[in-house]
């Protein structure tokens, strides 16, 4: 059997741009972020942050914690060391997805730039 392809190891509860948001957030805080900071940070409305980190938390990949505070009780969101290690793991993938983009992209540039250009040739007429 061969071994995947990078796109088939992407995980699909990271694979979604508010997600992938939240954990690139959440990679530089190893301490946590508050519920409303990260809502703010990225313009989520409530519901919308709270769905996303819910998938997130039965993947295993956060965890919230109740801290108290001045008013009431913040929500912390933090990576659990699975979803550090999962979303790192998420990256590699991605970034040889990218890799190899990017290499098929400058082949095909200096392909087009070594071919002549015929778009505006008039027809040589004797």
């Amino acid at each position: 059997m061969s071994e995947s392809l990078p796109h088939q190891k992407l995980e699909r509860h990271f694979h979604e741009p508010a997600r992938l948001a939240i954990l690139c957030r959440l990679i530089q805080e190893p301490e946590g972020i508050s519920f409303p900071r990260l809502r703010e940070e990225l313009d989520l409305t409530f519901g919308n942050l709270d769905r996303h980190l819910k998938v997130l938390h039965e993947a295993g990949v956060t965890e919230a914690e109740k801290v108290p505070a001045k008013r009431r009780p913040q929500s912390i969101i933090k990576l659990t060391e699975q979803g550090r290690t999962e979303f790192l793991r998420y990256l590699d993938h991605l970034e040889q997805m990218l890799e190899t983009a990017t290499d098929a992209r400058r082949a095909l540039e200096a392909h087009s730039a070594a071919a002549p250009d015929f778009s505006g040739a008039q027809p040589h007429l004797s």
